[in-house]
C-alpha cells in the first residue's frame, strides 16, 4: 500500500470531491482569465469541493482544528488586525488579505483530510504527470505567454507563478509516492527541473538547489540513482540552446516562431537562450545609485518590502495589516506587497504572528524530518510572496501526513 496506516478508505462521495480538487488544482489552476490576485475560474471549483469534503470529513477536520491550536490562534490574530485596518483606513482590502488565509485554510483543512487515501494518492500523482507534461508540450508548440520574452509562463500571469506550481507539484509527487524512487518519480523529476528553466526565475533557481540535495539523499543507497539525479539537474539546462528553445516569440497576432538559425547577441539585454538570459540579469544588478531602476540593489530592495523593517519598526510588534501597501511606497511610486513569504508574515503580523504561524507549521508535521522538505519553498519565499497561492497549501497538506523520508532506517532501498 502507498500509505501504511490505520486511516479509514474515504468515502464515494469524498473520493469524488477529491477527484475534482485535486483535477481543478494541478491541471488547471494555471489557466489565468483574471489579474493576478484575483480568483481564477479554477479556483472557484477547488473552493467548493475543499468545502464539500469538509463537511463530508467534519469530525475529522474538527480534530485536526483541536490539535492545532497555534494554526487557529494565528488566523485569529490575522482575521482580528487586518479588521482594524479595515475599520481604520475604511479600505475593505484588508479583509481580501483574510479572506486568501481563509481560503488557504479551507484547502489545507480538505488536503489533510483525504491525503492518506490510497486511491485519492494515485490519481494526484497521474494528475502532476499530466500537468508538467502539458506544460511542456505546451512550451514546445508556443501555446502560453512571454510577458518577459524569454522568459515562459505558461498560462499564468507570471513566469515565477510557474516556477513555484512546478516545484510545488513536484514536493506533492514526493509526498505521494512515499519517495519511492521508481522511473515515473524521475520523470516528474526532469519535468519539474524543465519547467522551472524555462521560466528563467532566479529565485527558483535557488529554491530548486536544496531540492537537488533532498533527492540526492533520498537516493543515497543506490549509485545508479545518485548518477541518474545529477544526470537529470546538470544536463536539463543545456538542452535548450542545441533545441533552439524557445522556439517562439510574442508578436503581434500572438506567438510567432523564431528562426533557429538567428544567433542573439552576447551580451545583450535580451538574449533568446534561457541560461544566457539568466545570467545577463544576474549580471546587470548594481549596487551603484546612477542606474536604472530595474537593476538598481536597493530599488529592488525598497519596491518589494525588505527595507520596511528598518524604515517602521513598530510594526514588529503590532502588526500593519495586509493592504494599503501604498503607506510604504517610496518617492519613486513603487508600492508592491512584501516579496517574502515570513517577511511578509512578520511585518503584517507581528512577531507573534511569525511565532504562531511557525509553531502552527511545526505542529503540522509528526515527522520532523519532513519538514526539510520545506526548504526549497522558504528558499522561494525569501524573494517572493508564495502563501496566496493555493498549490503551496496542496504541497503543504500533502507533505505534512509524509512518512519520514530522511531517516536511514526509513529510505527506499536500492532495487
Amino acid at each position: 500500500m502507498m500509505f501504511e496506516t490505520n486511516f479509514a478508505p474515504l468515502s464515494r462521495a469524498s473520493r469524488l470531491w477529491a477527484w475534482v480538487l485535486m483535477l481543478a488544482a494541478l491541471v488547471f489552476s494555471p489557466i489565468y482569465v483574471y489579474a493576478s490576485g484575483l480568483p481564477q475560474p479554477a479556483h472557484v471549483v477547488m473552493l467548493v469541493a475543499a468545502v464539500a469534503l469538509i463537511f463530508l470529513n467534519l469530525e475529522r477536520c474538527k480534530n485536526l482544528l483541536k490539535g492545532n491550536v497555534p494554526g487557529v490562534l494565528f488566523l485569529a490574530l490575522v482575521a482580528v488586525i487586518n479588521a482594524a485596518y479595515a475599520a481604520y483606513y475604511q479600505d475593505k482590502g484588508f479583509i481580501v488579505g483574510t479572506v486568501y488565509w481563509v481560503y488557504g485554510y479551507l484547502l489545507l483543512l480538505a488536503v489533510l483530510c483525504i491525503a492518506r487515501d490510497e486511491w485519492v494518492a494515485t490519481w494526484t500523482a497521474r494528475f502532476i504527470l499530466v500537468a508538467l507534461s502539458l506544460v511542456i508540450f505546451a512550451y514546445v508548440v508556443g501555446w502560453g505567454g512571454y510577458t518577459w520574452w524569454p522568459r515562459y509562463q505558461y498560462f499564468f500571469n507570471g513566469p515565477n507563478q510557474l516556477a513555484y506550481y512546478a516545484i510545488c507539484l513536484f514536493l506533492v509527487y514526493v509526498a505521494v509516492k512515499r519517495g519511492q524512487l521508481s522511473v515515473d518519480f524521475f520523470a516528474a523529476y526532469a519535468l519539474m527541473i524543465f519547467v522551472v528553466i524555462t521560466t528563467g526565475g532566479r529565485s527558483a533557481y535557488l529554491a530548486v538547489a536544496p531540492l537537488v540535495v533532498l533527492v540526492l539523499w533520498m537516493s543515497r543507497k543506490s549509485l545508479w540513482k545518485l548518477a541518474l539525479v545529477l544526470l537529470i539537474s546538470g544536463l536539463t539546462s543545456f538542452i535548450f540552446e542545441p533545441l533552439c528553445l524557445p522556439a517562439y516569440k510574442p508578436g503581434a497576432n500572438g506567438n510567432q516562431y523564431v528562426d533557429c538559425h538567428v544567433v542573439p547577441e552576447p551580451g545583450k539585454a535580451e538574449s533568446r537562450f534561457i541560461a544566457a538570459d539568466t545570467a545577463i540579469r544576474m549580471n546587470d544588478l548594481s549596487t551603484e545609485k546612477e542606474v536604472t531602476d530595474h537593476k538598481s540593489v536597493n530599488k529592488q530592495l525598497l519596491a518589494r518590502g525588505y527595507l520596511r523593517f528598518i524604515e517602521s519598526p513598530q510594526y514588529l510588534l503590532y502588526g500593519a495589516g495586509q493592504g494599503r501597501d501604498e503607506r510604504f511606497g517610496d518617492v519613486d511610486g513603487f508600492v508592491y506587497e512584501i516579496h517574502s513569504s515570513l517577511m511578509a508574515v512578520v511585518f503584517y503580523y507581528g512577531v507573534l504572528g511569525l511565532l504562531l504561524f511557525l509553531a502552527f507549521v511545526w505542529k503540522l508535521f509528526p515527522a520532523k524530518q519532513n519538514l526539510f522538505f520545506l526548504t526549497p519553498l522558504f528558499v522561494y519565499g525569501l524573494f517572493t510572496y508564495g502563501l496566496r497561492t493555493p498549490y503551496f497549501w496542496i504541497a503543504l497538506g500533502f507533505m505534512a501526513l509524509m512518512p519520514s523520508l530522511l531517516t536511514t532506517s526509513r529510505a527506499p532501498a536500492d532495487d
